[in-house]
């Protein structure tokens, strides 16, 4: 479907752009509703925040607490339409005793953060890292390292004429994030902003930005 690779194609970098993943998102949800009242089965439906959860015991053996083959069947038949229309979502089948359940885990927006780091001078490898901080706007990122003083935010560098505008479009082209964070985010690539002594950078550290983009 369409909605699926505008979904995916999505850079977050405003509140705007966040207003459109939301649309998207309720469009999306939306059209399963549709599909699913169109594959008219017996089971339950519960629509969660996360998820739309599908139950029956309806030809289960309670007495001995097992599920029903028909029930399982009825199951996968949804499972199958759904799939077909929409791809891109998980959808699995599990039973509990008597009960046979069907999960469709909605989607999740992609999200991305603006961050800097801070490295040795001359190097970017891991054990020269000397920190840094993430921001939920570029904006934000730029106000961070511009102004030293503002507050628990503030990188304390004070950075004067840095070309923030190619930086950010530089930054907006990314397409790749290959550096897995193993926290739920995968990091780009790091472009240099200022080396020690460039745009008034009087500390002992070279400062680079990247982005970071959530799991798909």
């Amino acid at each position: 479907m369409n909605t699926q690779v505008c979904f995916l194609n999505t850079k977050v970098h405003s509140t705007s752009v966040l207003t459109k993943i939301k649309c998207l998102m309720e469009k999306l949800s939306t059209s399963v509703r549709q599909a699913i009242v169109s594959t008219k089965t017996y089971m339950d439906i519960e629509d969660d925040v996360f998820d739309i959860l599908f139950s029956t015991r309806e030809h289960g053996d309670v007495s001995n607490e097992t599920p029903s083959i028909v029930d399982i069947k009825e199951a996968q038949r949804v499972q199958n339409i759904l799939q077909k229309n929409f791809p891109e979502l998980k959808i699995t089948i599990s039973t509990t005793d008597e009960w046979t359940n069907l999960c469709v885990q909605k989607p999740k927006p992609i999200e991305y953060k603006y961050e800097y780091r801070l490295y040795e001078q001359g190097k970017t490898d891991r054990m020269s890292s000397a920190g840094g901080d993430y921001f939920e706007t570029f904006e934000e990122l730029v106000a961070s390292l511009e102004n030293p003083y503002v507050g628990g935010d503030s990188s304390s560098y004070g950075l004067k004429c840095v070309d923030w505008k190619t930086i950010k479009t530089e930054l907006d082209n990314i397409t790749e994030y290959p550096k897995d964070l193993f926290t739920g985010w995968h990091r780009s690539k790091l472009l240099l902003v200022a080396k020690v002594g460039e745009f008034g950078n009087k500390k002992s550290r070279d400062v680079y930005v990247s982005k970071k983009r959530s799991d798909q």
